[in-house]
């Protein structure tokens, strides 16, 4: 990582990232214990299961649900050990087992991806094992267990997002070139191979969260030091102010409700406080509206929506890796412990699955100085629909 992104970090989040990435001189992380006045997992049906373990450890990864539902782990780092990690793990709901699949072309971290409208799944830029941020893209094709050299993007990117535009095109947008933080757009065009521009964001964004919205717009939200939005209309092709939330989210999470709402929670403040807010974009209205707060801070964690509501996992907040995961509640606007991990998961990747399960993968534990983990958990339906019931 060059000197510049790594100044930008601690400037954004005094440290709290660091805590997460191994660096010795960070306060040393333990594992979350609750309150004693919360329990939990109290009222909460379902519980998490431990469901193997793949062939490597990995943070800062990227994970995708593939069209047959199997879901693919690919990249990431384990810190003194490998960093742009290329091997690529496959997880099969319907066993619970764990194979391996072919290697990336080129190991990366802190990479975007996406999964294509033909099942494929486009992989770019990221840190490569060398330290040198990527323009480089490269293309997965599950019939074949494959990668495929895909064209270059117009610049390195690391910290940015992708996400499907209609039509089968994909934006993105964000990140960090190692100079400075980027504004610009791309989009790119599988049946052509192809990048082409996208305008820019009203403002940089690296470690920001892009959704889709159910119109076809894309969401563009936070990043280090911001806390402004955009919204891309690939109609147009022009990028519009989107208002702004409470305060600057790095490393946010983001999730869409079934109205089509945005929540986008936690992540890192300008201040360099881990934040425990949350605020909800309304497509409709072009407004945010602020919920009730989570119960833990939470940066480096995962949220996925299910059910009508959404989870959060993991995380950390500077001093603790959380083994907690809690809900949040549309109709009640508030969040609310749900059952815990089998222990602290700090930059988890998660996903649905088919059959209404949840899984979270890998992440980081950080007592003693940490481990990256091999592990992955599965929450049961039961969860969700205990959830609605506010149980």
């Amino acid at each position: 990582m060059t000197r510049s992104l790594r100044l930008l970090t601690a400037a954004a989040l005094l440290g709290s990232a660091a805590a997460c990435t191994g660096n010795r001189k960070a306060p040393a992380p333990r594992e979350e214990t609750a309150p004693a006045t919360v329990k939990p997992t109290a009222g909460t049906r379902g519980v998490w299961t431990e469901t193997g373990s793949f062939f490597q450890a990995r943070m800062r990864g990227e994970i995708q649900k593939l069209r047959d539902g199997r879901v693919l782990l690919a990249g990431g780092l384990v810190e003194g050990v490998a960093k742009g990690l290329s091997s690529v793990d496959l997880y099969d709901p319907r066993t619970g087992a764990w194979g391996e699949a072919a290697p990336l072309k080129e190991g990366r971290y802190e990479f975007a991806s996406v999964r294509l409208d033909d099942g494929r799944v486009l992989v770019s830029g990221g840190l490569g094992p060398e330290g040198r941020i990527l323009a480089t893209a490269e293309i997965y094709d599950p019939r074949k267990n494959s990668w495929k050299k895909a064209a270059p993007m117009a610049r390195p990117r690391q910290g940015h997002k992708m996400a499907l535009l209609p039509k089968g095109r994909v934006l993105v947008a964000g990140g960090w070139d190692g100079v400075d933080k980027v504004a610009d757009a791309q989009i790119y065009d599988p049946a052509k191979n192809r990048w082409s521009g996208a305008g820019a964001m009203n403002a940089a964004r690296p470690f920001l969260a892009l959704e889709r919205l159910a119109d076809g717009r894309i969401l563009a939200a936070g990043g280090s030091g911001e806390s402004s939005a955009d919204v891309f209309d690939p109609a147009t092709g022009r990028w519009s102010p989107a208002g702004r939330m409470r305060e600057s989210r790095m490393y946010p999470a983001a999730a869409a409700l079934p109205d089509g709402r945005i929540v986008v929670a936690g992540g890192g403040t300008e201040t360099g406080v881990v934040a425990a807010s949350a605020d909800i974009y309304d497509p409709a209205t072009g407004r945010w509206t602020p919920t009730g707060p989570m119960n833990a801070a939470r940066l480096g964690h995962a949220l996925v929506a299910v059910g009508g509501t959404v989870l959060a996992i993991g995380g950390e907040d500077r001093q603790t890796h959380h083994d907690s995961t809690e809900f949040y509640d549309p109709s009640t606007n508030a969040w609310r412990y749900g059952p815990r991990l089998s222990g602290g998961r700090c930059y988890p990747e998660a996903v649905l699955l088919d059959d209404g399960r949840v899984l979270s993968a890998g992440g980081r534990r950080g007592l003693s100085g940490g481990i990256v983990l091999a592990s992955a958990d599965v929450l049961s339906a039961e969860a969700f629909a205990s959830a609605k019931e506010g149980r």
